[in-house]
């Protein structure tokens, strides 16, 4: 979700500052999880139990993604045909 959009949302009901420490706050986990994903390997420090909840919470919106019959699947990196493989 765009920073902008979620600090404007909730400027309405809490103060500014706080609004954007939230989204810094979310940013920062959003990146461990995409520096873990990237790497392939696991972490030098370990993570509070916030960052582990909101992988888990990306893992399962991905697999919901994943059961819907028209999520189309990347082609693999080596793969040469332009067809989108349709996941069954």
């Amino acid at each position: 979700m765009d920073p902008k959009l979620v600090q404007g949302l909730l400027g309405s009901l809490i103060p500014a500052n706080y609004a954007r420490q939230g989204c810094e706050a979310l940013a920062k986990r959003q990146k461990l999880v995409t520096s873990l994903l990237s790497e392939r390997r696991l972490p030098q420090h370990g993570w509070n139990a916030a960052s582990i909840e909101q992988l888990l919470q990306a893992g399962r919106r991905y697999k919901s993604k994943l059961m819907h019959s028209d999520f189309i699947l990347p082609a693999p990196p080596n793969h040469t045909s332009a067809t989108p493989r349709i996941m069954a």
